[in-house]
């Protein structure tokens, strides 16, 4: 499946409205060596967690509302707000990758 064609499935916006996410998660799931397309997905391991976080902190500094990010990646805001939470904690510690 092309990326394009993933994209506007799981968002259901074509192609342009989703680059900007796309990019931001590509980055994140690179840095942290996983597969972009895990980071729609279901899957909870520890490095697509933290790649998937970090996405969503990345996403939300840039802007976006909660309930856009969480809808561009398949999940409630209630997830993207704890997400963002948890990535902001690491950062503060000195965790982050």
């Amino acid at each position: 499946m092309s990326r394009a064609s993933f994209l506007t499935s799981i968002t259901g916006r074509p192609r342009h409205a989703t680059s900007i996410v796309f990019g931001v998660v590509r980055s994140a799931a690179a840095r942290h060596g996983v597969d972009w397309q895990q980071i729609y997905g279901p899957k909870r391991g520890a490095d697509l967690c933290l790649a998937r976080d970090e996405a969503c902190h990345d996403l939300r500094d840039m802007g976006m509302a909660y309930a856009k990010i969480g809808r561009m990646l398949n999940r409630d805001h209630s997830t993207i707000i704890s997400a963002v939470a948890r990535h902001r904690s690491r950062i503060t510690r000195g965790d982050a990758a």
